[in-house]
């Protein structure tokens, strides 16, 4: 997950039937503050929602809540870390090498910051 990017959680539901509704509930500060939205069915019986772009270094958390027309509700869990994308440029001393010879890789790392 890059810090230019959104991160699209995909969830696979078992039992279609008798669902009611699918929640997407995330947060980037250790749950002093939230935002909840609601996944959209898919096809396959996936259902699909999507967390806006986040600053890097930052923990996003999340939660899946499903629930059923019963009232019934289940919860999974996870997280992850938000990251700057990374370009490797990498140049060689020669372009064609004999055996035996000696060559020099050059490699140049950017990371972009977004804020």
């Amino acid at each position: 997950m890059y810090s230019n990017s959104e991160t699209t959680i995909t969830v696979y539901v078992e039992e279609h039937s008798g669902l009611d509704t699918v929640l997407l509930n995330y947060t980037s500060n250790d749950w002093s503050t939230s935002t909840t939205l609601e996944m959209t069915a898919s096809r396959n019986q996936t259902y699909v929602g999507t967390i806006p772009r986040q600053p890097a270094v930052v923990t996003v958390k999340y939660r899946i809540l499903a629930f059923d027309e019963a009232g019934n509700k289940t919860e999974s869990q996870d997280s992850y870390v938000v990251k700057n994308p990374t370009n490797l440029k990498y140049s060689l001393s020669k372009s064609v090498i004999q055996y035996g010879e000696n060559i020099t890789v050059t490699c140049c790392m950017n990371s972009f910051l977004h804020f």
